[in-house]
């Protein structure tokens, strides 16, 4: 199952195209945001019982002196994620404590009349299996700057200098986001990671490497770095999943290949695998090894 239907020859050439073009400052390809096929992958998570009564929690706590807070109705937000605001969707397992860790997933290059559906359903599954949450925000228009035809598109920040310009506010709009959504869930967050899929992939790889937001584990599917420049590596050396299918661009999967190389050089704990008869995708068990790493005694 795909995120989105390629319908049209201009659609497919257009595509083709963009996988010649560099999703980072050193070549490494983009590639449109697809999802591997599986049965699991295309079921709704969460269940009947959805996420409406965790998020009608009010946030002004027991005193109740603010209103109670509203789930905010954005297409964004797809099957039983709900909306945070305009462009963040979160889903909280049914089984949540009053502790949890916090997963920020971040999406590949999304045209701006797509939706993230069965990407969402795919992370949820994990959520819901764990009792943890899930933010989804949506990425910025501008930021696939390489081509005219792709500059509204929804993307992450991939090349150094808008990795530089943009990822403080971004990041402090997850925090922004975190704290609220505390709030509501009445929980605390105890860990927080970040996975990415291809141009969310590359970014991730930059909070991890760079500690340019603190978390406890990063992840990348469909992604990698091609260059990374070793003098900025975060002394915290949070473990790192990456992952690159063997049908996948050549330049991916070599990107995927340096990046571990990298981590092997210093020590850093992560785990590099190549997936048998799989392209540019991401699949369920990806976020499973992903949150086993995370969680593995380091």
């Amino acid at each position: 199952m795909l995120c989105r239907t390629l319908t049209t020859a201009a659609w497919i050439y257009l595509v083709v195209w963009l996988l010649a073009c560099g999703e980072e400052q050193n070549g490494v390809p983009a590639a449109p945001n697809t999802v591997g096929q599986g049965g699991a992958a295309s079921g709704g998570a969460g269940g009947s019982a959805g996420q409406g009564g965790s998020a009608q929690a009010g946030m002004g706590g027991s005193g109740g002196q603010r209103d109670p807070w509203q789930p905010v109705e954005t297409p964004w937000c797809t099957g039983d994620w709900v909306g945070l605001d305009e462009d963040t969707c979160f889903y909280a397992s049914t089984t949540l404590s009053d502790s949890a860790e916090l997963l920020v997933f971040l999406h590949g290059m999304m045209p701006p009349d797509s939706l993230p559906t069965t990407m969402q359903s795919i992370v949820a599954q994990e959520v819901e299996a764990r009792g943890a949450v899930a933010l989804f925000p949506k990425g910025k228009a501008g930021l696939c700057s390489w081509d005219e035809s792709v500059k509204d598109w929804y993307c992450w920040p991939t090349s150094r200098a808008n990795v530089d310009t943009h990822s403080a506010s971004l990041t402090g709009s997850w925090d922004a986001a975190a704290t609220k959504l505390s709030a509501i869930l009445e929980t605390s967050f105890t860990r927080r990671y970040v996975l990415g899929f291809s141009n969310g992939g590359y970014f991730a790889s930059y909070l991890g490497l760079e500690g340019l937001w603190p978390l406890e584990g990063s992840g990348l599917v469909a992604a990698g770095r091609s260059f990374v420049d070793e003098k900025l590596l975060s002394a915290q050396q949070p473990p790192m999943y990456i992952a690159v299918g063997e049908l996948d661009q050549l330049q991916v999967q070599q990107s995927a290949e340096n990046l571990a190389y990298v981590l092997s050089l210093h020590n850093w704990p992560h785990q590099f695998i190549i997936h048998s008869q799989r392209g540019h995708e991401i699949w369920p068990d990806d976020v499973q090894a992903a949150w086993k790493l995370w969680t593995a005694p380091q």
